[in-house]
């Protein structure tokens, strides 16, 4: 995965901040366009390992 792995286990914290408001601090504009840029990335990241598998079930791809 070419993202920093880290920067993406950050996320989990915008998760749990929304399933329990009140628990942390707001969260601030630059944060959340920092958040979802890298949700963003993930995404784009996914959706390009996924377009490299083979619909060939006998012979699928390997694009890790």
């Amino acid at each position: 995965m070419p993202l920093d792995i880290q920067e993406v286990a950050g996320l989990s914290d915008y998760a749990v901040a929304s399933r329990y408001p009140g628990v942390s601090e707001p969260v601030e504009a630059g944060e959340y366009r920092e958040a979802v840029d890298l949700a963003e990335a993930v995404v784009y990241w996914a959706e390009h390992v996924i377009s490299l598998r083979s619909p060939d079930p006998i012979h699928p791809a390997n694009p890790l």
